[in-house]
């Protein structure tokens, strides 16, 4: 970094734990870093995680090392940092490469971030998400199954995806970073019979459950600790065929574009 430049910053105030940080623009160096990792996979977030730490001006006391930024940031948190990322680079605007839902016709669209982003806050004190342990409970023949679910952070989210290795094993992947623990109780008692807390046994049970309780659970998550988080939405209409259609912009593919200059 070159003493006394000034570099463009966008402020973050992050939609579950609330923390607040300022984040400056990507330098050429840490274009490189990402373009080298642009593959899916650990590595991948890993380098991502790191660029966006190093690009944080100032953040909030309890975030001192890497090490703290990756135990008390949530993946959702990341979303919103990398916005604030790509904000500060000044890539507002994103020309994106699409596929029209009804025809799959191909369509090039032109956004701007700003007009299609919104952000529900968690409504409780600074960090205290973190804490929060919401339970779902399931009852499958003579068993009651309660799961104790988490806000996934960045340290979960390596812990998890160091274990699942190169498994391809996307709904596996979601369920362990949400899960903290699987209890199973006789139904209608409160002793615990057995438990799962390792990755690996609860990896087991998720894997021996009916779909309906995995869906249960994934619905839980998100009508609670899930539903803190930004969104960005856009909308078009297909020159092919007419049909409005309306989609999510992935934040990474918007992130690896403005490396990219496109």
């Amino acid at each position: 970094m070159l003493p006394g430049l000034a570099y463009p910053v966008y402020t973050c105030v992050c939609p579950q734990t609330k923390w607040t940080f300022d984040v400056r623009c990507l330098t050429v160096s840490e274009e490189d870093k990402l373009l080298q990792s642009a593959t899916f996979g650990y590595q991948m977030l890993h380098n991502l995680n790191e660029v966006i730490y190093r690009c944080i001006t100032a953040k909030p006391d309890t975030v001192k090392t890497f090490e703290d930024f990756r135990k008390k940031v949530t993946q959702k948190d990341r979303d919103a940092l990398l916005y604030s990322l790509v904000q500060a680079s000044d890539a507002d605007k994103q020309v994106i490469e699409t596929t029209c839902f009804s025809c799959r016709a191909q369509e090039t669209v032109t956004v701007k971030l700003s007009d299609c982003f919104s952000a529900t806050l968690y409504e409780g004190e600074e960090g205290k998400i973190l804490e929060e342990r919401p339970t779902v409970t399931s009852t499958v023949g003579e068993w009651d199954i309660v799961f104790t679910l988490r806000a996934p952070t960045l340290e979960h989210e390596r812990q998890v995806m160091t274990y699942l290795g190169t498994k391809p094993t996307v709904n596996i992947l979601t369920l362990l970073l949400i899960t903290e623990k699987i209890e199973f109780k006789k139904a209608g008692e409160d002793t615990v019979k057995e438990e799962a807390t390792n990755l690996s046994d609860i990896e087991v049970a998720v894997r021996s459950l009916p779909s309906k309780v995995i869906k249960k659970v994934r619905k839980a998550y998100q009508t609670t600790l899930g539903k803190y988080g930004i969104d960005l939405k856009y909308k078009f209409i297909c020159s092919s065929c007419g049909a409005t259609n309306e989609h999510t912009i992935d934040l990474v593919e918007a992130l690896f574009r403005t490396v990219a200059g496109e």
